[in-house]
Formats: C-alpha cells, structure tokens, sequence
C-alpha cells in the first residue's frame, strides 16, 4: 500500500491527545474548562466525547514525546548540543526547555547578588 494512502487519514489526528478517566465521570463543559486551564490554553483547543468507542488497551502507540531530566548534570554540560547528544541516544531530541538553556546567567546573577 502507498504510504500516502495511509498517511492522508490519520492527518486530521496527527495532534490528538487521548484522555481516559478511570473511575470517575466528568461532565464534558468542566473537562474542558480544566483542561483549558490547566495547559494555560487560549485558542484551537476542542474535546470530543467519544463514551467507549476508543478501546485503549488496543491501540497501538507508535511514538510518544516525554520530558528526559538529568537531576545530578554538572551545570557544565548545560549546553543545547550536548543535552541533543545525551538524548539522542533515546529518540530524536525535539528541544531543550529554556529554563535549561538559560541556567547559565541566572547562576551567575545569582552569584554576583543581581
């Protein structure tokens, strides 16, 4: 089969998250509502209720995107290409959050009493 022929389908999909509550019920408007608040979302956000069409124990999860922490890292190696090489060991490093990236002038403001 033509990888597009597959591919064009799941295009609408590609930025879904799916959410299963266990053990509770939640009316839809206040799931949004905190869903929206919590992500700090202003726009292009919508929910669907989909009851239990989706069986999750089923679907296959083919790539994920997950937070990688170093907790002990020597503020040394606080450098983008170097935290790319020490994740790229994993998967493909999508970006290195900022607090990360601009650890370096708050230390030494810091330091100097700023």
């Amino acid at each position: 089969m033509d990888e597009k022929l597959f591919q064009e389908p799941c295009n609408p999909w590609k930025e879904v998250l799916v959410i299963k509550l266990f053990g509770k019920n939640m009316d839809y408007l206040l799931m949004k509502d905190r869903l929206k608040k919590m992500w700090k979302l202003n726009e292009g956000f919508d929910i669907m209720d989909i009851n239990n069409d989706f069986v999750s124990p089923l679907a296959k999860v083919e790539k994920t995107m997950v937070w990688i922490r170093f907790p002990w890292l020597n503020l040394l190696y606080y450098d983008e290409n170097v935290l790319f090489g020490l994740t790229s060991v994993m998967g493909t490093p999508i970006k290195v959050d900022d607090n990360t990236l601009n650890i370096e002038g708050k230390v030494f403001k810091n330091l100097r009493g700023d």
